[in-house]
C-alpha cells in the first residue's frame, strides 16, 4: 500500500519526519482524515489532536496542536505548527 512522506515542523524544529498511511487532524471547518493519493489540500488547524498512523491504524506520532497549517501535495504532507498544547 502506498504511503505519504510526512513532516511536522514547530518553531523549535522538526518534530516528526517519516512515512505515514493516514493523517487525522482538527481543521477550522471540521476534522479531517487524509490518505495517500489525496488531492492537493491546504487547511488551517485549530486546537486539537493531530495523529499520523500506519496502514493498520497504529499511531506513529501524536501531538496536540493549538494552531498551524497542513498542506498535502503529491503524497507529501507538511504540517507547520505555530502553537503546541499540553496533553
Amino acid at each position: 500500500m502506498p504511503s505519504m512522506a510526512c513532516k511536522v515542523v514547530a518553531p523549535t524544529g522538526v518534530l516528526f519526519e517519516g512515512e505515514a498511511d493516514q493523517v487525522k487532524g482538527p481543521g477550522w471547518e471540521g476534522g479531517f482524515g487524509l490518505k495517500p493519493r489525496h488531492s492537493p489540500y491546504l487547511v488551517a488547524l485549530k486546537a486539537g489532536p493531530l495523529s499520523l498512523e500506519d496502514a493498520q491504524g497504529g499511531e506513529l506520532f501524536h501531538l496536540y496542536v493549538g494552531s498551524g497549517y497542513l498542506i498535502i501535495a503529491r503524497d507529501e504532507v507538511t504540517v507547520l505548527v505555530e502553537k503546541l498544547m499540553q496533553d
